[in-house]
């Protein structure tokens, strides 16, 4: 790889990641068409790894009273007198531990399916066809009434859903926030929280 193909490719990872399109699908895409034919996987880690700081840069505030909030857990307990109590009455707790126990699907999956999903960033015609699908999956909500639930109303059945449509974004061309988004606005959850 040379140095203008990986300002190309890391320039489509920029453009791509903040869109509810796949950027590992369209990684793969660039790549074969500069002819690479293995899947360069240290510089897409290293291209995530941008993306990753990018995303702490703009969402610090919301990471910092995430982070803030489990600093100060045994205090926050003891006022609120009951872990359901806090659950409820703490939007960071609540957020975070909605994530956490929203992303144990995608670890699982991920686990389980690494090998196949190795296989599958080699393919040009999956990602194709798995691009297509999140074009599909992306339209679908657009007919689901969305009630616009809140974050209090959110359950764990929800994030559980949620999370298992989110480790289906590990195969590429699936787009992991339009596949979160479409699934949290078609569970009726507020378009901005979702």
């Amino acid at each position: 790889m040379d140095a203008i193909q990986a300002a190309v490719l890391g320039f489509i990872q920029g453009l791509t990641e903040f869109l509810p399109v796949s950027s590992s699908g369209h990684l793969v895409l660039f790549q074969n068409l500069f002819g690479l034919t293995e899947p360069e996987l240290l510089f897409d880690i290293c291209l995530h790894v941008g993306t990753l700081i990018a995303v702490c840069v703009v969402f610090w505030r919301d990471i910092w009273a995430v982070l803030a909030a489990f600093v100060s857990l045994p205090s926050l307990k003891k006022e609120a007198g009951s872990w359901s109590k806090l659950f409820a009455q703490n939007e960071s707790i609540r957020l975070s531990c909605l994530i956490v126990v929203g992303s144990i699907p995608t670890v699982f999956l991920g686990l389980v399916f690494k090998e196949m999903v190795d296989f599958l960033f080699g393919s040009v015609a999956i990602v194709g066809v798995m691009l297509l699908t999140t074009g599909f999956v992306l339209w679908f909500p657009k007919n689901a009434k969305t009630t616009g639930r809140t974050l209090e109303q959110m359950s764990f059945k929800d994030v559980l859903i949620i999370g298992f449509v989110q480790g289906l974004a590990i195969i590429p061309g699936i787009s992991r926030s339009g596949s979160t988004i479409s699934m949290a606005l078609y569970l009726g959850i507020d378009r901005r929280l979702a």
